[in-house]
């Protein structure tokens, strides 16, 4: 790019290595708020920051030492960080790194960066926030923990990013929010191979936002675990998943309203060996206008699973379409199209509770192998299946 495309004006600008030889060297003498423009080449440094500034990259690479974060923004306001490639000295040995550690009251945007070989690639903790877009996180490190995005009592935007893992270790995360809030859209998260311990392409722990619009790709892993949270959409999202698609749990006192995940108008496909498309265990959940197709079972409400079904396609599972086991509190299905299951459409399984409620009316439900009602003499509710 040449300096007529730059935003440098001489005054509140520093350029990299023109003005000084290092990354380093320039943020320490730069006044806050200036602009900070690197030059193409490859700059052996760990960046620490803690005031607010610009820096923007041309085809510059930071080869950090993976011992501390490459890039640490602590306290530092408003900062961006625009056209980098971050990448270990020791690409494949990523075991507990970082690659860019966000603290303290700091506002951060990442822009347009590419990592490589982190353990975390972005980890952004209690007080901060960042909006991460159109950056690309790539690893197949060994790690205890491997994470593309990381958020801990933060909030973010997550936008347009491409999040590749193709690691097998303890816990893989692409996308992993406790105790946050996050938007996050038109994501791409891909991950080639699970875990020793947990895997999920995003993992929501008592984490609050709008999912919507996302491309997931989770190969013995899961596509979305959520556990404990509240006040929570996914919307839109295309999942292709090998274990389940979108798993809902709760692991929070009983005294706690974890109040109501929806979702939303996603594709739910499983792959081979797939186990379930949707499951629910003490949560409150409306499932809205969702595909679900390919898995061994579609949708399976379990131990205190209870919420509303509505408008849903669950066809072509190799199982049943859905089970509501004895253990859920209560379920409603409205207007479904269930069909051509393997096995049964809907299943109540395991010996019946009084305090089971089922309520519904004008469900599809045709073409399943075992038959569309299981088991056929429990007192399904008038209406519940619609007239062939």
């Amino acid at each position: 790019m040449s300096n007529q495309d730059r935003s440098w004006d001489g005054l509140n600008g520093l350029r990299v290595p023109h003005d000084y030889p290092t990354i380093q060297e320039a943020i320490d003498a730069a006044l806050g708020g200036s602009l900070i423009e690197v030059d193409r080449g490859s700059y052996p440094e760990n960046l620490r920051i803690q005031k607010p500034l610009r820096l923007k990259g041309y085809g510059a690479i930071l080869k950090a030492d993976p011992q501390r974060p490459a890039v640490s923004l602590r306290d530092a306001g408003a900062i961006t960080l625009e056209g980098f490639r971050i990448q270990s000295q020791s690409e494949g040995r990523g075991a507990g790194t970082v690659g860019v550690l966000i603290q303290g009251r700091t506002q951060a945007s990442l822009l347009r960066n590419e990592l490589q070989g982190w353990g975390i690639s972005i980890r952004v903790q209690p007080g901060a926030s960042a909006v991460l877009e159109e950056n690309i996180l790539q690893t197949d490190v060994a790690a205890q923990e491997v994470v593309g995005i990381s958020l801990e009592g933060a909030e973010a935007e997550i936008l347009s990013n491409q999040i590749h893992i193709g690691s097998s270790w303890e816990y893989v995360f692409g996308v992993s929010a406790s105790a946050s809030k996050l938007r996050m859209v038109e994501n791409t998260i891909t991950l080639l191979v699970g875990s020793r311990e947990v895997a999920a392409a995003l993992f929501l722990v008592n984490s609050q936002g709008e999912v919507a619009g996302n491309s997931i790709v989770a190969r013995r892993a899961e596509g979305v675990l959520i556990d404990g949270s509240r006040g929570l959409t996914l919307k839109g999202n295309h999942i292709l998943a090998d274990s389940a698609g979108i798993d809902l749990r709760r692991s929070l006192p009983e005294d706690h309203d974890a109040g109501r995940v929806r979702i939303q108008g996603n594709s739910i496909f499983g792959q081979l060996r797939s186990s379930k498309g949707i499951v629910v265990d003490s949560l409150q959940v409306t499932i809205e206008d969702n595909t679900v197709g390919g898995h061994k079972v579609g949708i399976l409400f379990g131990f205190e699973g209870q919420g509303e079904l509505k408008g849903n396609l669950v066809v072509g599972n190799q199982e049943d379409g859905v089970i509501i086991q004895r253990d859920a509190a209560r379920v409603l299905l409205h207007s479904n199209q269930i069909l051509s299951n393997g096995g049964c459409g809907v299943r109540i399984e395991g010996a019946l509770q009084e305090r089971l409620a089922i309520e519904g009316e004008e469900n599809w439900i045709a073409g399943n192998r075992q038959g569309d009602l299981c088991p056929e003499d429990y007192p399904w509710p008038e209406g519940f299946k619609a007239p062939s």
